[in-house]
C-alpha cells in the first residue's frame, strides 16, 4: 500500500519529502508569514518556506522544485504579495500543477484584484479577526498531520543516508583499491629502471676506472713534459735576463747619447744665436768698411789731385808737400782705426762699429729707440685672434676700438695694496723693486690686457720729446716662451744680452744689449713677461721662475709683469711677488664691450659712418643684453671676456642671437669648431666640425658621469681611442687632444697633462647631448640623478633640447620629494621644449595646494615654498663678477619659512604688524612688511645657510641698490648707508631715522609699509 506524502526526490545530491505545505509570501509580510508557519510545525505539520534557503542554494530552482512535490500551496495576500512578481508566479504556478491553494487574505482586497487562479479557490480571511481563533479555524481547513507517516519519514531518510553512506565507503575502497594497482605498476617500473640505471652506472663506472688509468699516464706524461718546460723557463730568464742587462747597458749608451745631443742641441743653439749675431755684425762692418775704403780711395786720389790744384792757384811747393804729409797721415790713420776696432772687439766682444752705432742711433739721437717704440706698437695694435679661440675676422680690428678695462682683485693671503694699474702704471706713481704676477683663468683677458698695457706705455713714452726724459719708462715685453731654451741651456746667461737674441729672432729688430743694460739699471723700463703657462714642463717652468726671480733681485729700479694661468702658478709660484687676480666682467662693463664691438664689427664691415650705424647698433646691444639677462647662465659666461667674444661674434655672425640657452650655446659651439676647421681641411689628420663634436661629447658625458672637472691626457685618450680609429687612420687621440687646445676654443689644456672645458657649461651642454643621442643604450640612467647639483644644469639641457616628461615624471613618482627635486620640475617645466599636459597639469596641482594649507601636509608645504625661493636665487641680476642682486622682494610665505625656523630657536623676528606666524592665504606672494633693520639683518645670516654656497647674502649699499633693481613704488626696503647712517630706508631719504632713534610713533607709521630687503648675493 502506497501511503500519501511519502515520495522522495533527489535535488543536488539533497532528498526532498513530499506531502508537505508550501506557503508563498512578501518579503514584506515576512513577519506574519514566519509566525503563521511557526504555528503550523507546531501544530505538526510539515511546510516549506524559503527561510530554509542556504548560501549558495539556487533560489530559484529551489522553490520552483519544492513547489513541485508540495500538496498543498498556502499562499498569504495582501497589497504587497500582489504587487509581487514572484508571489504571483508561484501561485500560477501552483495552479498549473493542480494544487490545492488556499488564499490566506490579511488585507482588505477587492475582488476585481485577486488573481485568476485564487478566484475559484475559497478564500479564508484574518481580517478582522482574532489571530488564534482564525487560525484553529484554517487548521482544520487542513488535511491532518498523521505520526505514523512522520515515523516513516524518518524511518526512510535514515535508511537513505545509510545507503549513501555506503555507497560512498564502497567507491572509496574501490578507489583505493585502484590506486594501490597503479602504486604496484608504478614500483614494478621503477624497479625495472632501476635495474637499467645500475647495469649503465656500472659500465659508467668501469669507464670511469679506464679514463682514470688512462689519465694517471697521461699525468706523468704531462710530469715529464713540465720538468722540460720548467727546464726551457730556466734558460729563457736566463737570457731574459741578459737581454735585460743587455737592455740596461743599451738605456745607459742612449742617456749619454742623450746627453751628448742635449750638449749639442745646446752648442748648435750657440752658434745659430753667434752665427745670427756675426751675420748683424757682418753687415754692420760691411758698412764701415765702405765707408773707409771711400774714404782712403779719397785720400789717396783726392791728395794728388788737391796738390796739383792748390800749385796751380797758390805756384807753392810747400803746398804740394803738406798735401803729401796729409796723404800720408790718411794712411797711417786708417790703419790705427782698425787696430782700435781690433781691441775694442777683443776686450768687449762688441765692435767699434757697434759702439758708434749705438751712440749714433741709441744714445745721442734716440732714433734706435723710436724705431723699437714703432716696432711695439704696430706688433700690439691689432686684436690677435690667435688667442681667441680661433675665431676670426676678414679684416683687422684696432684694440683700442673694442677694449674694455678690467678690474683686479688681490690674490688670497696678498697683505699688499692693490695695485692700481691706471694709476700706479700710467701715472707712473709704480713703486719699483717688485715683482708683479697678473693671474687669471682661460680667457679672461690676460694678453689682451697685456696689449693695452704696452700702448699705454708707448703712448706715454712718446709723448715726452726728450729721448733722455728722467720718467720716460720703456715697455719690453717678451713671451716667456721665446726665451725658455736658452734660459734653460744658460741658467745665468745675461737678461740683456737674452733680450737682444729675442728680438733679433723675433721681429729682426737691431736691439743692443747695452741699450737695454742703461735702461734696466737706470730704472727706464718696464720688463712685461707674457705666458707662464704656456712652459708645459714643471722642472723647465721652476728653472725659468728662479732665473725671473734673480732678474728682480738683480734689477731693484725695475718693475716686473708676469702673467700665467691660476692653476699654473698654484703648481709653480715666484717668491717675493705681490700677485693679483683679473676679475670678471661687471654688468656694465659686458655692456660696454658688446657695444663696441658691434660698433667696431659694423664700421670695418660696411665701411659707413658712426652715425648710419648708430641705431642698428643700439637695437641690437638691447637685443643681446637682453637675452643674456633672461638666462643667467649665459649671463656667467659673459663674465669672461673669451666667451663673451664667442658669443657677440655669433650674434654677428649669425645676424641674430638665440633666445634659448642651449641653441645659443649650439651655435657658438658650431661657429668655434667650422671656424677652426675651414683652415686646415689639407691636413691628413682633419676631422669635420661634426666629428670633433662628436668626440667632444664622449669627453664631455665622460667627465659627467665620473664628477670630473678635468681630465688627464690619459684618461681622454682612452676613453676616445676606439671612436678615433673610425674616424682617421692617420689621428691619435693625443694628437686630437693638442690639436683641440692649439685652437684655442672650448677644450682647453691647463698643464702639462690636464685638460678641461673652457667653461662648465659646454661640458655640461655636449654630455646632454651625448645622452640624447644614445638614448637607451647610455650606461648610466640620468633620470637617476635628478635633484642631484651636479647634473642640474645637464638634466635642464636636457629638457632644453627632447621630451621634458620623463623628467618631470621620474620627480614626481618619487615617494619623498626634496627641495632640489622640486626646483629641477620648475626649471623643466619652464625651460622645456615639449611637456605632455597631464604631467604639466600633475604639476601644477601640487603646487597649486599651497593656496590651502589644509590640503597640504607642512613638510610639502615647505619643500615647495624652499624650491622657490632657490627658484628665485637662481634667477638674481647679476651686478659684477662676484655681487647679484634680487629683483623681487621677499614674500609672506618665504619669509614665514624663515620665522618659523627661527622660531624653534627661540629667536622670534615677526613683522611689527603681525601677532602670529600664520598668514592669510591672499597674502601669501605679497611682499612681506613690517619688518625692522634686525629682521632683514637676520634673514641674510639664514638665508646664506639655507643656500648652503659659496655665496654670502647681504643687504645692498645705497649705490647698489641704485643699479639694477627695479622700482618699487608701493614699497621702501632696508638697504645699507655706507656712509654711516647704518641699516636705512632706500626711499624718502630726506626722512631717514636710524633704527634706535626711532620712537614708538614712529615705528607705528613707518613700519606698515617697510618692507623686507632687495638682498644681495655675494662671493
Amino acid at each position: 500500500m502506497q501511503l500519501k506524502g511519502m515520495r522522495y526526490e533527489s535535488h543536488q545530491g539533497k532528498y526532498i519529502m513530499t506531502g508537505t505545505i508550501f506557503i508563498s509570501y512578501s518579503q514584506k509580510d515576512k513577519e506574519f508569514a514566519h509566525q503563521f508557519a511557526d504555528d503550523l510545525v507546531s501544530a505538526g505539520h510539515k511546510i516549506w518556506i524559503d527561510r530554509s534557503l542556504k548560501v549558495g542554494d539556487d533560489w530559484r530552482e529551489m522553490i520552483e522544485e519544492h513547489l513541485k512535490v508540495a500538496e498543498e500551496v498556502i499562499v498569504i495576500i495582501s497589497s504587497n504579495s500582489l504587487s509581487s512578481e514572484w508571489v504571483m508566479h508561484e501561485g500560477s504556478m501552483a495552479y498549473a500543477l493542480n494544487k490545492t491553494i488556499f488564499p490566506v487574505l490579511i488585507e482588505n482586497i477587492k475582488h476585481g484584484r485577486l488573481p485568476i487562479w485564487s478566484e475559484k479557490t475559497q478564500h479564508f480571511s484574518f481580517v478582522g479577526k482574532e489571530y488564534n481563533v482564525a487560525f484553529e479555524s484554517f487548521r482544520k481547513m487542513l488535511v491532518p498531520p498523521n505520526p505514523l507517516q512522520d515515523l516513516l519519514d524518518l524511518q526512510v531518510k535514515t535508511f537513505l543516508e545509510r545507503k549513501t553512506l555506503l555507497g560512498e565507503s564502497m567507491y572509496q575502497v574501490f578507489t583505493e583499491n585502484l590506486g594501490l594497482l597503479k602504486i604496484s605498476k608504478d614500483a614494478t617500473r621503477l624497479l625495472d629502471e632501476s635495474r637499467d640505471e645500475l647495469e649503465k652506472e656500472r659500465k659508467r663506472v668501469f669507464s670511469l676506472e679506464k679514463r682514470a688509468a688512462d689519465a694517471d699516464k697521461k699525468s706523468q706524461d704531462a710530469q715529464a713534459s713540465l720538468d722540460r718546460i720548467q727546464k726551457e723557463r730556466d734558460k729563457i730568464e736566463e737570457r731574459v735576463n741578459e737581454l735585460r742587462e743587455d737592455l740596461n747597458v743599451r738605456k745607459t749608451r742612449i742617456i749619454k747619447r742623450e746627453e751628448e745631443l742635449l750638449q749639442l742641441d745646446k752648442q748648435v743653439s750657440e752658434l745659430q744665436i753667434e752665427r745670427k749675431s756675426l751675420q748683424a755684425q757682418k753687415k754692420r762692418i760691411g758698412r764701415a768698411t765702405y765707408i773707409i775704403v771711400f774714404l782712403m780711395l779719397f785720400l789717396l786720389i783726392g791728395t794728388p789731385i788737391i796738390f796739383f790744384v792748390a800749385w796751380l792757384i797758390t805756384k807753392s811747393i810747400w803746398i804740394g808737400m803738406a798735401v803729401s804729409i796729409i796723404s800720408l797721415l790718411s794712411l797711417l790713420l786708417s790703419g790705427a782705426l782698425n787696430k782700435i776696432s781690433n781691441y775694442f772687439e777683443e776686450r768687449t766682444e762688441h765692435s767699434l762699429i757697434d759702439w758708434l752705432e749705438y751712440i749714433f742711433r741709441f744714445s745721442w739721437f734716440g732714433r734706435g729707440e723710436k724705431a723699437f717704440l714703432e716696432f711695439l706698437f704696430y706688433t700690439n695694435k691689432y686684436l690677435d685672434f690667435r688667442n681667441m679661440g680661433g675665431i676670426s675676422l676678414p679684416f683687422e680690428l684696432a684694440l683700442n676700438d673694442v677694449y674694455v678695462n678690467i678690474d683686479f682683485d688681490n690674490y688670497p693671503n696678498n697683505e699688499k695694496p692693490l695695485v692700481d694699474f691706471e694709476k700706479d702704471v700710467f701715472q707712473e706713481n709704480w713703486k719699483a723693486g717688485s715683482g708683479i704676477v697678473i693671474l687669471g683663468p682661460p680667457g679672461s683677458g690676460k694678453t689682451t690686457f697685456i696689449k693695452h698695457l704696452t700702448l699705454k706705455l708707448i703712448e706715454k713714452a712718446n709723448s715726452l720729446n726728450q729721448p733722455h726724459t728722467k720718467h720716460k719708462i720703456i715697455p719690453i715685453l717678451i713671451k716667456l716662451s721665446g726665451v725658455v731654451d736658452r734660459v734653460r741651456t744658460i741658467p745665468d746667461a745675461s737678461f740683456d744680452q737674452i733680450i737682444e737674441e729675442y728680438y733679433n729672432r723675433n721681429g729682426g729688430m737691431y736691439v743692443p744689449a747695452r741699450w737695454i743694460k742703461k735702461l734696466l739699471t737706470k730704472g727706464l723700463c718696464t720688463v712685461i713677461m707674457e705666458g707662464l703657462d704656456e712652459i708645459a714642463s714643471i722642472d723647465t717652468r721652476k728653472k725659468l721662475i728662479d732665473w725671473v726671480e734673480k732678474q728682480i733681485i738683480y734689477y731693484p729700479q725695475v718693475v716686473f709683469i708676469v702673467t700665467s694661468r691660476t692653476l699654473t702658478y698654484e703648481e709653480t709660484p715666484i717668491d717675493k711677488v705681490q700677485v693679483v687676480q683679473i676679475k670678471g666682467f661687471s654688468h656694465e662693463k659686458i655692456e660696454e664691450f658688446v657695444r663696441k664691438w658691434l660698433i667696431a664689427y659694423e664700421v670695418n664691415r660696411s665701411q659707413r659712418p658712426m652715425k648710419d650705424i648708430a641705431y642698428n647698433v643700439n637695437e641690437n646691444t638691447r637685443n643681446m643684453l637682453r637675452v643674456l639677462a633672461e638666462q643667467p647662465q649665459l649671463l656667467s659666461m659673459a663674465q669672461n671676456p673669451l666667451l663673451l667674444y664667442m658669443i657677440t661674434f655669433t650674434y654677428t655672425s649669425r645676424a641674430s642671437v638665440a633666445d634659448r640657452q642651449a641653441v645659443l650655446l649650439d651655435d657658438i659651439i658650431d661657429t668655434i669648431l667650422s671656424s677652426s676647421t675651414r683652415k686646415k681641411v689639407s691636413e691628413k689628420t682633419y676631422l669635420s666640425s661634426r666629428q670633433k663634436l662628436h668626440l667632444l661629447q664622449i669627453i664631455a658625458s665622460y667627465m659627467m658621469n665620473k664628477g670630473l672637472p678635468k681630465i688627464s691626457k690619459r684618461e681622454a685618450s682612452f676613453v676616445i681611442e676606439d671612436e678615433i680609429e673610425r674616424l682617421s687612420e692617420d689621428l691619435t687621440p693625443e694628437i686630437f687632444l693638442e690639436k683641440m687646445a692649439s685652437e684655442g676654443g672650448i677644450f682647453i689644456q691647463l698643464g702639462q697633462d690636464q685638460y678641461q672645458f673652457i667653461h662648465k657649461v659646454f661640458q655640461e651642454y655636449l654630455s646632454s647631448r651625448n645622452e640624447i643621442q644614445n638614448q637607451g643604450s647610455s650606461e648610466l640612467n640620468i633620470l637617476n640623478k635628478v635633484g642631484e647639483s651636479w647634473w642640474s644644469e645637464t638634466i635642464n639641457f636636457l629638457a632644453m633640447q627632447s621630451d621634458a616628461t620623463p623628467i618631470i615624471a621620474s620627480i614626481l613618482n618619487k615617494q619623498n620629494i626634496s627641495t632640489s627635486d622640486l626646483t629641477a620640475a620648475m626649471r623643466a617645466i619652464s625651460d622645456g621644449f615639449r611637456i605632455d599636459s597631464r604631467i604639466r597639469e600633475r604639476f601644477e596641482n601640487i603646487l597649486s595646494t599651497l593656496a590651502s594649507e589644509r590640503n597640504i601636509s607642512k613638510d610639502v608645504r615647505d619643500s615647495i615654498i624652499k624650491s622657490m625661493l632657490h627658484s628665485k636665487l637662481r634667477f638674481m641680476v647679476l651686478l659684477n663678477e662676484n655681487v647679484s642682486v634680487s629683483d623681487q622682494l621677499i614674500t609672506n610665505l618665504e619669509y614665514q619659512l624663515f620665522a618659523e625656523e627661527m622660531a624653534k630657536k627661540y629667536y622670534y623676528h615677526l613683522p611689527d604688524i603681525k601677532d602670529e606666524l600664520s598668514i592669510k592665504l591672499e597674502d601669501g606672494k605679497n611682499p612681506v612688511v613690517g619688518l625692522r633693520a634686525t629682521d632683514a639683518l637676520a634673514f641674510c645670516k639664514w638665508l646664506t645657510d639655507f643656500d648652503n654656497s659659496e655665496f654670502v647674502y647681504r643687504l645692498p649699499t645705497l649705490d647698489e641698490s641704485k643699479l639694477q633693481i627695479p622700482t618699487f613704488s608701493e614699497y621702501s626696503y632696508w638697504v645699507y648707508n655706507a656712509s654711516g647712517d647704518g641699516y636705512i630706508q632706500n626711499k624718502d631719504l630726506s626722512a631717514v631715522f636710524l633704527e634706535q632713534a626711532w620712537t614708538t610713533r614712529q615705528l607705528s607709521i613707518d613700519l606698515k609699509t617697510l618692507s623686507l630687503l632687495q638682498y644681495l648675493r655675494q662671493l
